[in-house]
């Protein structure tokens, strides 16, 4: 007997990331990657913003509580960048050094208590002037009546207060709205992009 865990239910419901262009906290922070390196995509889900790093000839572990077989569509020469694990990022073992960590649109579905264990461990596998991609949207509707996710609504403040408990910095900062422009669900939300660095 086969039994889901709540995100698999949400995806064979239909929770969708219907694109495959790279996160745009990623378009952002061009200018700041390294020619090659680790990455770690935390919540990588479809797979976008891996096989985005992989072109670029980096090192990917991407991990997500789900596994939809996005290997099966990358080119074969990329097999060997990239390391997927199904595992959810508060399990995930955190070993590795890297240069990038990815915590595309994943945050708003951790509590706050999960949200400081993750960059506890984050920050500790990060090179130091290693940077994290972060992105997420900090209002909106929850989606648990529709997928069966909560969904939270974290202010700017609180992320603030992890970044500079862990030692990091604000490198760029952009507002926005309209998170839903690219999921099966839509929705008017204030969204961040963030990169930072850390110190």
């Amino acid at each position: 007997m086969i039994i889901m865990n709540d995100w698999e239910k949400a995806y064979s419901n239909g929770f969708l990331v219907d694109t495959e262009k790279p996160s745009e906290v990623i378009k952002l922070a061009e200018n700041f990657f390294p020619k090659s390196g680790n990455v770690l995509d935390i919540g990588c889900g479809n797979g976008r913003n891996t096989i985005y790093f992989a072109k670029k000839g980096c090192f990917v572990d991407a991990i997500d509580i789900v596994d939809l077989d996005f290997l099966k569509e990358i080119p074969k020469e990329l097999l060997s960048l990239v390391n997927f694990k199904k595992i959810s990022c508060l399990d995930y073992s955190f070993t590795s050094k890297y240069d990038i960590i990815i915590m595309a649109r994943l945050i708003q579905y951790l509590t706050v208590d999960e949200l400081d264990l993750l960059f506890k461990k984050a920050t500790s596998s990060l090179k130091k002037k290693g940077y994290i991609l972060l992105s997420y949207s900090a209002t909106g509707k929850m989606v648990y009546e529709k997928y069966g996710v909560n969904k939270y609504n974290h202010p700017l403040s609180l992320i603030l207060n992890f970044v500079n408990k862990y030692n990091l910095q604000v490198i760029t900062l952009k507002e926005g709205n309209k998170v839903g422009v690219h999921l099966s669900y839509k929705e008017d939300a204030i969204t961040y992009d963030i990169i930072l660095q850390l110190l």
